[in-house]
């Protein structure tokens, strides 16, 4: 679950929590039948991570030290096709549940 920014959110005691990290408890939530929100990055492949290092590399580094991108990157390429599958997985079945009817 890629997690590019230090932004957090404050669950309201109503809301369900569906994932989390250590980074950010409130990664993937719900807020009713309806209402999902998604802090984390389930539509990033590899090479948008690259160019998203290339500009903004600096972040990275300022995060988690020296060569935290390059470990980010690394990592992305291991795990790229797998966290691609359940990305896609996710945001289908949250359109599922979404749909008229459901």
């Amino acid at each position: 679950m890629l997690h590019w920014h230090g932004d957090r959110v404050r669950l309201p005691s109503t809301a369900q929590l569906l994932a989390s990290t250590l980074l950010c408890p409130e990664q993937i939530f719900r807020l009713g039948p309806r209402a999902y929100g998604l802090q984390c990055h389930v539509e990033v492949l590899p090479g948008d991570l690259d160019r998203w290092l290339l500009e903004d590399g600096a972040y990275v580094e300022a995060a988690l030290g020296p060569g935290g991108a390059e470990r980010i990157r690394l990592e992305a390429h291991h795990w790229g096709e797998r966290c691609r599958r359940q990305g896609r997985r996710l945001i289908d079945n949250l359109l599922d549940r979404l749909a008229p009817g459901t």
